[in-house]
């Protein structure tokens, strides 16, 4: 059900309004793009603080009430599923990295987890800072419109990554309601009271994000499995879309592999070579069907995030916790080992392009980390959460003509 597809590069506001994605408002959609356009400079993302319900300090804030029903929902796209397209790796650099430190709650019978161990702390190097803007464009026909919400995935800090708000151009009739805090990313809510007939509003946020490498550990030996009964540990150790380990020749490839290896970090770099040896990188197109991770297994080829999923799916069969990371351009993975004192820690890489296993050869603009979201509202999880619109209001109001979502990345002109 997830759709991803790839926009080619952004040179101005006006390409932007041409080239994003119009929505079709006659009915409701369901649709899961992953639709990032590339711009002429690199781009992060916006981040809120972690609380769910915090609000926007640089816009306007209210309260909408929650009686009105929806009559239009709107996604960036509600065609065939998509793939973002791979990035390819520039410079060289090392990266582990972990994002959310946890404790975990080690259990008696589990002989092999130490706790009483040596800790780690992992560092960082080589920060860049981008720009990133997101937003909307709504359109109305000979009638005007009332409360229309605008949800939209937005940079968020994480370890690696400081996002703040660069420059606020959403206009009176628009408003930033808040910020939602998702398991694994933050949307931006926008708000149109009440938008006139045949205009054209245009409400955008750009971002400063900067992105730091990820080095990689200098004794790898510390690191161990964690409890798999672990509540922080169970959702990275599940079946998602596209990224199931049903497939018996799957499970035992991964076991074999797992079997030859001493050491937690040894079992996951020997799935992490035999992926990038043994499946061969499909070009991406724009339109290419996902495949997910047991066809790319059983077909030995597949694209950015079929091989992805694939090591995912792996280390998940032999209980090591692993998830989806996106970026602007495409996808990674990170997967989870404990050190000796008993804390979680993430340590990512890149199946595709240049080898960067447990470390970030260069800095890439996160927009989501997981696989598994629950979205409010919505029945069931998505993979990947993509920007949505619905159109409330009182009776005898109509839906706009067209919404377009924007998100791309932008050149910083200071003042």
């Amino acid at each position: 059900m997830n759709t991803f597809s790839k926009i080619g590069p952004v040179i101005s506001l006006t390409a932007t309004l041409t080239v994003i994605i119009v929505l079709g408002l006659s009915s409701a959609i369901q649709a899961e793009e992953f639709w990032i356009r590339k711009g002429s400079g690199s781009a992060p993302r916006p981040a809120a603080k972690a609380t769910k319900k915090e609000k926007t300090k640089t816009t306007k804030r209210t309260e909408l009430k929650k009686a009105a029903k929806p009559t239009i929902d709107l996604t960036e796209d509600s065609s065939a599923k998509k793939l973002p397209s791979a990035n390819t790796p520039a410079k060289t650099s090392s990266t582990p990295s972990p994002t959310e430190a946890t404790k975990a709650s080690p259990l008696v019978e589990d002989a092999d987890r130490s706790t009483d161990g040596e800790s780690y702390t992992p560092t960082f190097g080589r920060p860049q800072s981008q720009g990133f803007r997101v937003g909307v464009v709504i359109k109305t026909g000979r009638q005007p419109i009332k409360d229309v919400l605008a949800y939209i995935p937005v940079p968020q800090e994480w370890p690696e990554q400081e996002v703040s708000i660069f420059n606020d151009e959403v206009p009176g009739n628009f408003e930033v309601q808040e910020v939602e805090q998702l398991q694994g990313l933050q949307r931006l809510v926008l708000h149109g009271r009440s938008i006139e007939s045949k205009q054209t509003v245009v409400a955008l946020m750009t971002y400063k994000v900067t992105t730091m490498a990820i080095n990689l550990p200098s004794d790898t030996s510390i690191f161990q499995l964690p409890d798999h009964k672990d509540k922080n540990v169970k959702g990275f150790l599940m079946t998602s879309e596209g990224i199931n380990f049903r497939n018996k020749k799957l499970r035992k490839q991964a076991e074999e592999l797992a079997a030859a290896q001493d050491s937690a970090w040894g079992k996951a770099q020997a799935i992490y070579d035999w992926v990038r040896n043994n499946i061969e990188q499909l070009p991406e197109v724009a339109g290419a069907q996902y495949l997910g991770a047991q066809a790319a297994f059983v077909k030995g080829e597949g694209f950015n995030d079929d091989i992805v999923s694939l090591f995912i799916a792996m280390c998940r069969s032999i209980k090591i916790p692993a998830r989806t990371v996106y970026h602007d351009t495409g996808s990674y993975a990170e997967f989870m080992l404990d050190d000796g004192a008993g804390t979680h820690h993430w340590f990512p890489c890149d199946l595709v392009g240049l080898p960067a296993f447990g470390k970030t050869v260069e800095p890439k603009l996160i927009l989501q980390k997981g696989d598994n979201i629950k979205v409010p509202g919505e029945k069931g999880r998505r993979k990947f959460v993509p920007a949505t619109g619905i159109c409330k209001g009182i009776s005898g109001t109509v839906s706009p003509k067209a919404m377009n979502f924007v998100r791309e990345p932008r050149v910083l002109e200071d003042n």
